[in-house]
């Protein structure tokens, strides 16, 4: 078990988001603890891994999700990490929040990976584009043309 340290504020969407991925997606046991950082942490036997928190940082900050869209078009991180590259089915990551890279610190025992997983899955899982754009088809469905995966 390993424990997930997220900022306050927007819990219900990390709660969420990271429900699915970790519990529901791989079956892993977590806890949840809110801290007064922007940064979220997971943690395991003293070891830390930090997530980038582009999206939901930004929504803090204003208050509202909305200004928090991906730059089009999206940046790609070409990963030349070998340790790294080796691991990925694709050398090349689409960026919808976050930046390119990944830093280990082997005398800690923690790394830091820039691109923001969690706020990326989020705006992907929960179609978020939906609710900000209002561009809609003939049906009143949100285009697929409008969306960033299309795009």
């Amino acid at each position: 078990m390993f424990t997930l340290a997220i900022p306050k504020g927007r819990s219900t969407e990390l709660r969420w988001i990271t429900n699915v991925i970790f519990r529901d997606r791989f079956g892993l046991q977590f806890t949840i603890e809110e801290r007064d950082s922007s940064d979220i942490v997971l943690e395991h036997l003293g070891r830390k891994l930090v997530l980038a928190n582009v999206f939901f940082s930004s929504a803090l900050a204003t208050g509202i999700l909305a200004t928090a869209m991906p730059e089009s078009p999206l940046n790609m991180w070409k990963v030349d990490e070998p340790d790294l590259r080796d691991k990925l089915v694709r050398q090349s990551i689409p960026i919808l929040f976050g930046n390119p890279g990944f830093t280990i610190n082997t005398i800690e025992g923690s790394g830091r990976l820039e691109l923001d997983v969690l706020g990326s899955a989020f705006f992907a899982l929960s179609r978020y584009e939906e609710i900000i754009f209002s561009e809609r088809d003939m049906h009143d469905r949100f285009p697929a043309y409008a969306s960033i995966a299309y795009k």
